[in-house]
């Protein structure tokens, strides 16, 4: 009978070892689609909490004001900004390059800021400035962009690296949370400033007392005919919403030279009359002014 090696039982250990190691070296890897989902993911979450910030903050701090969200209205505009981050997070997980990946998905905000842009510079009676300060937000746009989308690259590498990882393990979520209120923050630039909003509450305010007289007479100084509010309770009705406008030509319409730089807030009754007053930067009323359409101050 022969004896075995004085070796054997450790050279046994060892490939034992050695087998189950390379048993368990099963890290799932990423493929290009998966890179994808994950992109489409992040940038549905981005949109989805960047929308409900943005669209809602001013609902938040106005609840009972009945202003319009340009350019398209609260649900409009909501289905617009998910669309643009499920649109950003794809274009972002596409290249296998990650400064591909960030300045594709930075053209594509700079698009959608520029569409934005413009819709509402168009939806609010404002007028276009020149061209050329066009082209330099553009580039404002494209620069600012180009950091949040590395981020964003980043998040959906970090998330494709660490498949073999759960959903919940710090190494995978800190970056998206980051975005999440990087994102959230952003949104928060979209509320109206202090005086914006004490001139939509002062002329919620005005038209709500207009509304509850039947008499011309007893109507507020600033609604009625002789100061240029034309037939207020002829046109008016409970239906209405406010806007802040920003056209050069209504502010000088509506106020004396010495009183540049105003806010204005327009109302749009159900009926098609249009009353729009000016108010100062501590949201102080002017004087108000009534048109039969916005055609008149374009």
């Amino acid at each position: 009978m022969s004896t075995p090696p004085p070796n054997n039982h450790q050279d046994n250990t060892v490939n034992f070892f050695r087998t189950l190691s390379e048993g368990k070296v099963d890290i799932p890897t990423a493929t290009p689609g998966c890179r994808r989902l994950v992109g489409v993911i992040l940038g549905l979450v981005c949109g989805v909490a960047y929308g409900f910030v943005s669209q809602g903050i001013n609902k938040l701090a106005m609840p009972d004001i009945p202003y319009f969200q340009h350019p398209f209205g609260l649900a409009a505009n909501l289905a617009i900004v998910i669309s643009c981050g499920l649109a950003i997070g794809f274009v972002c997980a596409i290249p296998e390059s990650f400064s591909d990946g960030a300045s594709r998905a930075s053209l594509v905000v700079v698009v959608a800021l520029t569409f934005q842009w413009f819709a509402v510079e168009l939806t609010s009676v404002a007028s276009l400035p020149p061209i050329f300060t066009i082209v330099l937000g553009i580039g404002f746009f494209f620069m600012c962009s180009l950091a949040a989308t590395m981020l964003l690259r980043l998040a959906i590498d970090n998330q494709t690296e660490a498949l073999h990882k759960p959903v919940w393990a710090w190494t995978r979520i800190r970056v998206p949370l980051f975005i999440l209120a990087l994102v959230g923050f952003a949104g928060t630039f979209q509320i109206y400033s202090p005086p914006v909003q004490a001139a939509f509450t002062d002329m919620h305010a005005l038209i709500q007392t207009g509304l509850a007289v039947a008499d011309p007479a007893d109507l507020s100084p600033a609604l009625r005919d002789k100061n240029t509010a034309l037939g207020f309770l002829d046109y008016a009705t409970p239906d209405y919403t406010l806007e802040h406008i920003s056209s050069g030509k209504l502010v000088q319409d509506l106020t004396l030279p010495d009183e540049s730089g105003n806010i204005v807030i327009m109302a749009r009754f159900q009926q098609g009359g249009i009353l729009a007053c000016a108010y100062t930067f501590l949201g102080v009323r002017l004087r108000c002014r009534s048109y039969s359409d916005a055609a008149a101050f374009q």
